[in-house]
């Protein structure tokens, strides 16, 4: 891809919706190839959610229970990326490593899991492409932190969100299986719901964070009551520039 593209992608969320969907609207000329990531952005742009969070830990806790990950910890995780979760498994606890993006089963595009890396707590019943998984699929998304932006002018201020004893901690979370050409594909939501005061001051969303046992209810079909926000001390608002990566929001689809 040429370099002027690359920093076009990497600077476009500087832009105000006007000016980009101008800009969008000549690079794609420019740039076929870049169509879809242009419009992957424009729903970032017009739809804020949740949409890096990082695992540094091989613990969760669920329960009374202590869960390893195996998988390498992973500093920031994007949409598309493939992240560990938990979920129900026959007999026990199952750790599994999904796409972040949930692609309902019925779906005939993929496309549609970029439209669904986070699921509203509110309506996630109700809504076509998550109410099956509400019902009977249900995961952990395991974190110990997440990152959201601040809009200051055109500037856009990341701030990361952790726990003030670094502990690690659970997102409630959905997962699909998808039958794609190549085989099943396996993919993951996280929830959101409305913000507490803390992470409001910077974000109009933020996830569902659930203590250990709150954790274990919510994959056994309960804890519909604990899609909450997460009370102000459960975090802490730290800068977050160091740890993120320049080379823009969306890994390689």
């Amino acid at each position: 891809m040429p370099i002027g593209s690359l920093r076009f992608l990497n600077l476009i969320h500087l832009l105000s919706l006007k000016d980009y969907l101008t800009a969008c609207s000549l690079w794609s000329s420019a740039f076929p190839n870049l169509h879809l990531k242009l419009q992957l952005k424009l729903k970032l742009k017009t739809n804020p959610v949740c949409s890096r969070y990082s695992r540094k830990n091989k613990k969760a806790k669920v329960g009374k229970k202590e869960i390893s990950i195996p998988a390498e910890p992973q500093p920031v995780i994007r949409p598309t990326d493939r992240a560990s979760i938990l979920r129900a498994g026959s007999f026990e606890l199952e750790v599994a490593e999904l796409r972040w993006g949930l692609i309902p089963s019925w779906a005939k595009d993929p496309k549609i899991g970029l439209q669904c890396i986070n699921a509203r707590s509110e309506t996630v019943a109700e809504k076509p492409a998550f109410r099956d998984s509400f019902v009977r699929r249900r995961c952990l998304v395991p974190a110990d932190s997440f990152f959201e932006w601040e809009t200051q002018g055109r500037r856009k201020i990341p701030w990361r969100f952790e726990r003030p004893d670094q502990e690690p901690f659970c997102m409630a979370g959905l997962w699909d299986r998808w039958n794609s050409p190549d085989g099943p594909l396996e993919t993951f939501t996280i929830l959101t719901c409305e913000p507490n005061q803390l992470v409001g001051s910077v974000h109009s969303r933020m996830p569902v964070l659930l203590s250990p046992d709150q954790a274990e209810a919510w994959l056994y079909g309960g804890g519909s009551s604990f899609l909450l926000p997460a009370p102000d001390d459960f975090l802490l608002k730290l800068p977050a520039e160091p740890e993120l990566p320049k080379d823009g929001l969306f890994a390689a689809l």
